[in-house]
């Protein structure tokens, strides 16, 4: 996510109840990257998860990625251009 070409992002990370190493990993490039924000809470599933960081989110847009997901330097900037190119309106 850091390595993206659009760089207007605020990057939410919500920790499920994770178990493994990712905590410290997340926490140590948090450290060197002031747009992460990095929550934990109890494993209540992705939908919760989701919910959660949509929440705490700051930004006109939402895209999710999940662990197992690699996106292309170029994902969000095309993304964006794209809504603004089209005039799209997106609503909750």
């Amino acid at each position: 996510m850091c390595a993206q070409t659009y760089r207007n992002v605020e990057i939410v990370i919500v920790d499920d109840g994770s178990t493994d190493a990712g905590p410290d990993i997340v926490r140590r490039k948090a450290a060197t990257h002031p747009t992460i924000v990095y929550l934990r809470q109890e494993n209540a599933g992705v939908s919760a998860a989701r919910n959660r960081g949509i929440r705490a989110s700051k930004g006109a847009y939402i895209a999710f990625i999940d662990s197992d997901d690699l996106w292309e330097p170029t994902k969000i900037e095309r993304q964006v251009a794209a809504m603004r190119d089209t005039d799209m309106q997106a609503s909750y």
